[in-house]
């Protein structure tokens, strides 16, 4: 298994969208909140963007996505135009889907990975279960101009609730052992006099928290700047295991540090502690 990676300043959120359709406006790709989520009026739909300086980004994450498994995403970006002369990257991406009794890794483009709560034939509702999709590039893209295709024959339209452009930052020595994570439960319990319990169900909140133990000077440095930027306000992508497959979805959260800490050890050597809480 790769690096974890984060994903910081994301390079659409001052970029200019267009959509094929959008029964919902294309903009809401760009605000932070998820659940304002963009719609298209057909199972096939196209999202552009061109952004305001190009920056050099690896991966673009997709938050949300309601395409099931006959789906397919197509990602292309060029230097000088949306469907220009000069393309540099065109690449296309199965749905990452939740496969039920399954431990085996699966790459990009391989396999059927089955249904599951991440991924349905049906569009995304307050029930189904949050999704991030990593789609990496196997190269830094320097393109200002991208258009993602979106295609499905079992879902009416196609809806996500956040793009995410960005340069994943990946460090030499990975996450350390005795990393955690859990559900914060934001159901609100209250207790008659009789001792019954009357519980109304609200979405819970992934968080992990973990620790890099052996940071060199230079990626203190960066890391240091990077969590000034974004703050505890700032959405961040972060995935302890950035794969195409259970394990990539069950341990990539869209959110924001609630605790991030630097430690200098000793020379050379710089510890990492964080806490990433989901954003619903």
């Amino acid at each position: 298994m790769g690096n974890s990676i984060f994903m910081f300043s994301n390079q659409l959120d001052t970029a200019t969208l267009t959509a094929s359709s959008a029964a919902l406006p294309v903009t809401n790709l760009t605000n932070p909140q998820r659940s304002k989520i963009w719609r298209s009026t057909s199972n096939t739909a196209w999202v552009s963007a061109q952004l305001d300086a190009a920056n050099g980004a690896d991966y673009l994450a997709i938050v949300d996505l309601n395409l099931s498994t006959s789906g397919m995403i197509r990602v292309r970006a060029w230097l000088d135009a949306v469907d220009g002369s000069e393309l540099e990257f065109d690449q296309y991406y199965d749905p990452n889907v939740f496969s039920v009794n399954t431990e085996v890794d699966v790459d990009y483009g391989l396999g059927d990975y089955g249904l599951g709560a991440f991924g349905t034939n049906s569009p995304i509702s307050a029930t189904t279960r949050k999704n991030v999709q990593l789609l990496p590039f196997g190269q830094t893209l320097i393109s200002p101009f991208y258009k993602i295709d979106f295609m499905d024959e079992n879902v009416t339209y196609v809806q996500a609730g956040v793009l995410f452009l960005a340069k994943a930052r990946v460090f030499e020595i990975n996450l350390s052992y005795d990393w955690n994570i859990r559900q914060i439960d934001r159901s609100v319990s209250k207790e008659s006099i009789a001792g019954q319990r009357y519980i109304q169900p609200r979405d819970t909140r992934l968080e992990i928290r973990g620790k890099f133990g052996a940071l060199s000077e230079a990626e203190r440095t960066d890391m240091i700047v990077q969590i000034t930027e974004v703050g505890n306000t700032r959405p961040i992508i972060y995935s302890v295991f950035p794969l195409n497959n259970n394990v990539g979805l069950t341990t990539t959260i869209y959110g924001s540090f609630t605790d991030s800490d630097i430690t200098n050890k000793f020379e050379n050597r710089n510890e990492f502690s964080f806490t990433v809480t989901e954003e619903l």
